[in-house]
């Protein structure tokens, strides 16, 4: 008899989940999504704060490129990375916000502090605006509360790298809502400004995001009832608010003479513009959630395909560019360069998400699936779950840190200026001594040039007055080593390349790979006895 009751009973509880009433205890969690989110942030930060670890290791190691720069600036010394050129090897949005923290404090915890204070602000936001999205196309309550919460914790991961999408991905739900209210934008000059605003705040957060509005546009001349609505007006409304975009490029050309930032421009040294592999294989090659997640795009694709019709005209411009704009993007990448994305590249699928979770509510085919209380019991309890293993990831900064401790030991009885291509944020970070960053990330337009004429690395280095550099060998170093910059390029960009013969003045091990420090002195000397022994 107790056997039936509990079979009984979980039958009550399935036909709960496929009831048209919507359980109690659901609606209940659906209402406290906004905290269990919030306690995902909390959990992870926690998990962070109470650690015995480093504090360094819980950041990218391109985050001290910003860190270092933003310094030099709030201390006088120009937007510099090393002191030598003068650089803007970054995405301005989130380098103001961390030169605005510098002027005040370069206390190690109050910078962790400070980055997760903006992780949780940007987690929330991107949950409120992605429900917003969710409400504005009529998904039910129970089911857009839990797709938010899971939106916005799948943002969470990429927030606390340090990177600068911890700006561009709210800005980008942000934007998405307030055009989708014509209502709002078309009522007059100021509040189109308003628009063109966010639009440029979203641009100055993620500079790639230009590709954006391109799409934007093109769905825009698409579509009739859109085109006709927009006046005048409404476009010096618009431009008024591109107005900082406009300055910050100008800004650039007279002052770095370049249009774009070198960070940028140096992973943009291909040799051609055939489209390459690697981009798309590591966008393909990150963990499961994300795979999971790019194939919810792709259907999210074919769906807007069949439930076009159903879309209004404002969702028929902003969707497709939405769901389009994260293959456009890598498209576009693969095109002009062969470097790998690590992934906090994979920032536009957040709201590429968000629209494909509308498209699949409103596509004949799915949205009869979707409406099932059982998907948003699942969906409800992914997000509940979520916060028990939310942690703040470190993956691979462990032995980049030691390997930063180790040059910082090294260049406390060895002052000179250093040279260090990949993973060498947090070694400037660490040491007094200018380097030379030899993937060019934070250098300026001279050095890329002589990039991309693959001048040799040697005179290169000795034109900057270059005393050692620093390098990693893969393999077990026996004899000379033969250095490639920048490293992670692939074989269709542009390298520099020098080899190294004399014995390196200092060696450690890092997991699976060796740090090399070799004197320019002693190189020099090496090639001076060579020269002297041929003759």
């Amino acid at each position: 008899m107790p056997e039936r009751t509990n079979k009984v009973g979980w039958i009550s509880w399935l036909n709960e989940l496929t009831d048209a009433n919507t359980p109690a205890w659901m609606t209940a969690i659906a209402r406290w999504m906004s905290a269990i989110v919030f306690l995902n942030v909390a959990v992870a930060v926690a998990r962070a704060v109470l650690s015995r670890r480093p504090w360094m290791i819980f950041f990218e190691d391109d985050f001290f490129y910003y860190l270092k720069v933003a310094q030099n600036i709030a201390h006088g010394h120009g937007s510099t990375f090393n002191g030598l050129v003068q650089t803007n090897g970054y995405h301005p949005l989130w380098l103001l916000a961390l030169t605005g923290l510098s002027f005040f404090s370069g206390d190690p915890r109050v910078i962790a502090g400070f980055v997760a204070v903006v992780s949780a602000i940007a987690t929330m936001s991107t949950f409120l605006l992605a429900e917003q999205i969710l409400k504005q196309a009529g998904v039910s309550y129970v089911l857009r509360r839990g797709l938010a919460g899971y939106i916005g914790i799948y943002a969470l991961h990429i927030f606390y790298t340090g990177m600068e999408v911890i700006l561009a991905v709210p800005l980008v739900f942000l934007f998405l809502v307030v055009a989708n209210r014509r209502d709002y934008w078309q009522r007059g000059v100021w509040e189109s400004f308003t628009l063109g605003l966010i639009l440029s705040a979203m641009i100055l957060a993620r500079l790639d995001l230009l590709l954006f509005p391109g799409l934007l546009l093109f769905w825009v001349l698409l579509n009739r009832e859109v085109r006709k609505s927009i006046t005048p007006q409404h476009l010096t409304g618009i431009a008024l608010g591109l107005i900082p975009v406009a300055a910050y490029f100008l800004f650039n050309h007279f002052y770095f003479h370049t249009w774009l930032p070198v960070s940028g421009m140096a992973k943009q040294v291909k040799m051609d513009l055939w489209p390459t592999v690697r981009p798309w294989r590591t966008v393909y090659n990150h963990n499961i959630n994300n795979l999971l997640n790019l194939g919810t795009l792709h259907l999210g694709v074919l769906g807007m395909l069949f439930a076009w019709k159903r879309l209004t005209a404002n969702q028929r411009v902003l969707f497709p560019t939405a769901l389009m704009f994260p293959f456009v993007y890598v498209f576009t990448l693969s095109c002009v360069s062969d470097w790998q994305l690590w992934l906090w590249y994979l920032y536009p699928e957040r709201a590429a998400l968000c629209v494909t979770f509308v498209i699949l509510c409103v596509w004949p085919l799915t949205a009869k699936f979707m409406r099932m209380r059982l998907v948003a019991a699942v969906v409800l309890a992914i997000a509940v779950g979520e916060t028990v293993t939310s942690e703040w990831w470190t993956d691979v900064q462990p032995p980049i840190h030691d390997a930063a401790l180790d040059i910082q030991r090294f260049a406390r009885t060895h002052p000179g200026i250093y040279a260090m291509g990949d993973r060498s944020g947090m070694v400037a970070y660490l040491i007094p001594d200018p380097i030379v960053q030899t993937e060019g990330l934070v250098m300026d337009r001279n050095f890329l040039e002589r990039m991309r004429r693959q001048e040799a690395l040697l005179p290169v280095l000795n034109s900057y007055h270059v005393r050692y550099y620093v390098t990693t060998s893969w393999k077990a170093y026996t004899g000379c080593f033969h250095a490639l910059e920048p490293f992670q390029a692939g074989k269709t960009s542009a390298h520099m390349e020098g080899t190294f013969c004399s014995t390196p003045v200092a060696t450690a091990m890092h997991e699976t790979y060796q740090t090399l420090i070799f004197d320019l002195e002693n190189e020099k000397a090496a090639a001076a006895s060579q020269t002297v022994a041929a003759n």
